[in-house]
């Protein structure tokens, strides 16, 4: 039972080396990836860690298109300093992380299949 929690910040627009792909593209992938093979909760979910962060769920989508679709329409783009970013991932991507493993957890403390076990954070890291 894993989260992930997908990096949506001005950074994330760089091409991985010499190369068309972005940043984004990379993290979005890996986030479809992690959440189709999730099992528990969060199959099919994942978090966005941007200015205005969101639970993202796929779970209605029925083909890699329209969860790519999805992914990208839940990105905002957030450029800013290195305070400001640290700021809103501390604050608001956190919050919404943990309403959700506490609205998840609610009446199933103890029960394994809901028991939270990691969360995997996809970013460049790039805190300019």
């Amino acid at each position: 039972n894993t989260i992930c929690v997908a990096d949506g910040s001005g950074s994330m627009l760089s091409p991985v080396g010499k190369t068309q792909i972005r940043c984004l593209d990379v993290a979005n992938a890996l986030a479809i990836y992690f959440s189709e093979h999730c099992s528990g909760q969060f199959k099919d979910k994942y978090i966005t860690f941007s200015m205005s962060p969101q639970f993202v769920d796929f779970s209605k989508a029925q083909s890699l298109r329209e969860k790519i679709e999805i992914a990208l329409l839940c990105t905002d783009f957030f450029f800013g300093t290195v305070d400001q970013r640290l700021r809103s991932l501390s604050g608001k991507t956190y919050h919404i992380f943990f309403s959700v493993l506490h609205s998840n957890m609610i009446g199933v403390v103890g029960k394994s299949s809901h028991s939270f076990n990691a969360a995997v954070f996809l970013s460049d890291y790039a805190f300019t």
